[in-house]
């Protein structure tokens, strides 16, 4: 098939989209998209689950009342790294966090947690310590949550 020639899906005319997000995910987007004249197909390509913990991370987490700002870069690093963190010890309230993208957010409020400030998606997390509610005196103590 030529690189830029549309999938077409089994009706007539119709659209297809190929969903490769975990299939939890694909299943979601797939849910969100049914009143469209799409066919949608599930065809994860990647599971995302919680990795064991190097060491560098576990002293991160051990020592993360030394740091300014938190950068949770997606959901699942949410539900992953902050559960990793809550395993190993509480929140410390002076580490503020942000959340890179709307669906960053929706996860830390779901855990119980609010984004002191947020970053559109698609922003480098590196860049996240500029915006001003989350302005910190240098990027000398920085956290991301990648995942």
């Amino acid at each position: 098939m030529p690189p830029m020639q549309r999938m077409r899906g089994r009706h007539r005319g119709s659209d297809c989209i190929l969903l490769t997000r975990p299939d939890t995910e694909s299943r979601q987007l797939a849910q969100a998209l049914r009143k469209l004249p799409v066919e949608c197909i599930i065809f994860p390509t990647l599971e995302i689950r919680p990795a064991e913990p190097a060491a560098a991370q576990i002293a991160a987490i051990d020592s993360l009342d030394r740091f300014h700002l938190a950068i949770f870069v997606s959901a699942n690093a949410v539900r992953h790294g902050l559960a990793l963190v809550r395993s190993r010890r509480t929140w410390p309230v002076q580490v503020r966090v942000a959340a890179v993208g709307v669906a960053t957010a929706r996860a830390l409020e779901e855990a119980g947690s609010t984004a002191s400030c947020r970053r559109p998606t698609g922003t480098t997390a590196k860049r996240c310590w500029r915006i001003p509610r989350c302005a910190i005196r240098a990027p000398d103590a920085f956290s991301s949550c990648a995942g």
